[in-house]
């Protein structure tokens, strides 16, 4: 439902939190009545400066203060939404503090039209959950986090925009009504006319809003179905799951030794990801390959590969991507703090998600255009450093996809920490402009040491800012 808004400093009332859809052309009132869901009879329209036309629809909006607290508004009002949707260079999205634990979102794509969804008020949480379902779509150019002042400053910059509108309103009736001119029985018959029109129009609206679901969810099942990370796991939800499946695996199987471990994950649908273990198995002076554990037998029988599917695990909807020397600079830092090894490779790029509906169809090249890379990782260091802290969680885009745990030799100290060596993924976003005309990044070679602080940020990302 719509939310009155009052800028001090202007003197327009506007309204925020609307549902907005593309129009193919201007629409006629029986089109804005099939969209008002039977409810949302306040509607905005407005033409874009791309030539794109949208259509806004919220609720009667309350008042909030004063003596007709709670009562319908019934002054001129102004979508907030339209007033800055054109004023940065889309695609971009916003958040915007209001006071008293109150947040506004605003999401603007091509043509500068706002997203369906793109247009909300909450409270923090609410917002960032709304920011993390959007961050699927296209990479965003711009994202603004400030305050009513800097919303005051886009709107003071805004082309004029129409007032919203009551749809329900009919100039025509109340004129034959009281006027005279028409009899009773003619009244009659028209309120009855429309009584039936309406009925219809509600069934229409109806199958109209059951096929938007169903277009919505197919639409957000496919973007997401094209953003890789957000079908694996986040780092520590992963190796949580690998160390509580490997808690039960024992060490030795009638006399076959335990040699190493190695967990991985893979997409598994449904918004799982599905974990998997091998194991080798070395044999030991006693062993029999008549009584073994069940696998593949390799080196000439003197090892056993076996295969254990593990527990689907939830998978990480943080979509949230860093640019390249931004995320780069964050994981060679954290290497550094937790004393690990690190090795870091450019690898393909993958295809970019769906354009919105309605959305002009873009250029050969620009629909070419890579939205982001990924950079294959490798670390090895203490299990405590990789495994058992959370600090790798704090770093977006990063996928661990498989973890190889050497069971500890009876030779080594007991005190001598236990290794382990990590696989994964790190994604983050592409800037092809910024590429055209900046030097690229030199990216190591060889494992990166803590120890090697001459080596460990690479030439030009000290340069990088955030």
């Amino acid at each position: 439902m719509g939310t009155l808004i009052r800028l001090p400093g202007d003197r327009r009332v506007f309204v925020a939190g609307m549902y907005w859809r593309h129009e193919d052309r201007y629409p006629s009132k029986k089109i804005l009545k099939d969209g008002a869901r039977n409810k949302d009879f306040m509607v905005a329209v407005r033409r874009t400066q791309a030539g794109a036309i949208q259509s806004g629809f919220t609720e009667p909006v309350l008042n909030e203060d004063g003596r007709h607290e709670g009562k319908p508004f019934k002054g001129k009002m102004y979508s907030l939404a339209a007033a800055v949707a054109e004023v940065l260079q889309e695609p971009w999205q916003g958040v915007f503090d209001l006071g008293d634990g109150r947040y506004w979102y605003v999401a603007v794509r091509e043509n500068y039209e706002v997203l369906p969804d793109g247009d909300f008020i909450g409270d923090y949480d609410a917002v960032d959950k709304r920011m993390r379902e959007h961050a699927s779509y296209d990479a965003w150019r711009l994202t603004v986090n400030d305050t009513t002042e800097k919303l005051l400053e886009l709107v003071s910059k805004s082309v004029k925009q129409k007032p919203i509108r009551d749809i329900r309103k009919n100039t025509w009736l109340p004129v034959l009504i009281y006027s005279g001119v028409v009899g009773t029985a003619v009244i009659g018959g028209v309120i009855y006319l429309n009584y039936v029109n309406e009925q219809i129009e509600q069934a229409k609206r109806a199958a109209l809003m059951h096929r938007l679901a169903i277009e919505r969810a197919m639409m957000e099942q496919k973007a997401k179905a094209n953003v890789p990370w957000l079908q694996f796991a986040g780092p520590f939800t992963f190796l949580e799951g690998c160390l509580h499946g490997m808690s039960g695996i024992p060490l030795s199987d009638h006399g076959w030794l335990l040699s190493a471990v190695s967990c991985q994950q893979a997409p598994g649908g449904a918004h799982l990801s599905s974990q998997h273990f091998n194991l080798t198995w070395k044999w030991s002076p006693g062993a029999t390959m008549l009584v073994s554990p069940p696998g593949a037998i390799s080196h000439q029988g003197s090892e056993i590969d076996q295969f254990i599917n593990g527990l689907s695990i939830p998978a990480s909807r943080n979509g949230v991507l860093l640019r390249s020397s931004v995320a780069l600079r964050k994981l060679y830092g954290m290497a550094q703090l937790t004393h690990v090894a690190i090795h870091v490779s450019l690898s393909s790029s993958v295809s970019p998600v769906s354009r919105l509906p309605g959305a002009k169809t873009p250029p050969i090249a620009d629909a070419q255009k890579k939205l982001w890379k990924v950079f294959s990782v490798s670390m090895q260091g203490p299990l405590d450093a990789l495994a058992m802290n959370r600090t790798w969680e704090t770093l977006p885009g990063l996928r661990w996809t498989r973890m190889v745990y050497p069971v500890m030799s009876s030779k080594k100290e007991k005190n001598e920490a236990q290794e382990v060596t990590m696989y994964g993924n790190l994604y983050v976003r592409n800037r092809p402009v910024d590429m055209m005309h900046r030097p690229a990044v030199a990216l190591p070679l060889k494992p990166i040491h803590a120890s090697d602080k001459d080596k460990v940020i690479p030439q030009g990302v000290m340069h990088d800012q955030p």
